[in-house]
């Protein structure tokens, strides 16, 4: 889910996630017993390689979750791929990725 500027902090944003999946208000979830939903910090980004300045993204090969992720790395020189997390390849070969979108 994506609600970016819409929360404070995340603990804000944490609670209200967790209220819109016990009032039942998303798709996707009647499947699972949730016991527990959280936001991350925007733009976190996983990996074994450090990443400690936006110039490290240039030329790395990172998995994108949703296009709005896919065009602000693009804009920062990083090459893209779009492939859903159950999918994704070998680790050696995109490094580092973004966390899933969950629907």
């Amino acid at each position: 889910m994506e609600l970016p500027g819409q929360f404070r902090d995340m603990r804000e944003g944490s609670f209200i996630y967790t209220q819109l999946i016990a009032l039942n208000a998303l798709r996707g979830y009647d499947d699972f017993h949730v016991i527990g939903a959280y936001i991350t910090a925007p733009e976190t980004i996983h990996g074994r390689t450090p990443i400690n300045s936006i110039d490290d993204l240039k030329g790395k090969r990172i998995r994108v979750g949703n296009q709005n992720e896919n065009g602000k790395f693009e804009i920062l020189g990083a090459i893209r791929f779009r492939c859903p997390s159950i999918k994704l390849p070998k680790p050696s070969v995109v490094e580092p990725s973004t966390p899933p979108r969950f629907r």
